[in-house]
């Protein structure tokens, strides 16, 4: 699965890329504007938490954050790690054992 978030900014300089993705980095045309540099690392810190390999990719004009998950062991019909079967889709097994806390 993908996921794709895109705007109409200015974009990001190809040569610095993957910095972006470092805590702290900012680009130079960023600097006089509010912020800390840590957006991007975010965005990938949360990506990976979750299995997703996170890309940049240029627009015209802009940039776009790519987002591209693994296939779900629910939805392949695979069973999930341990031996057993994939949870129902939509089921809160699906989605661990923490959302099937009661609260």
């Amino acid at each position: 699965m993908r996921l794709t978030v895109r705007d109409r900014g200015p974009g990001i300089p190809s040569d610095e890329r993957k910095r972006v993705f470092q805590r702290f980095y900012r680009l130079e045309r960023s600097r006089t504007t509010p912020g800390n540099g840590l957006g991007l690392s975010l965005v990938q810190a949360v990506g990976q938490l979750h299995g997703a390999e996170v890309a940049l990719i240029e627009r015209t004009p802009g940039l776009a954050v790519e987002f591209r998950f693994p296939a779900m062991a629910a939805e392949t019909g695979a069973a999930v790690p341990g031996g057993a079967p994939a949870p129902a889709p939509g089921t809160a097994a699906e989605f661990g054992p923490r959302a099937a806390r009661p609260v």
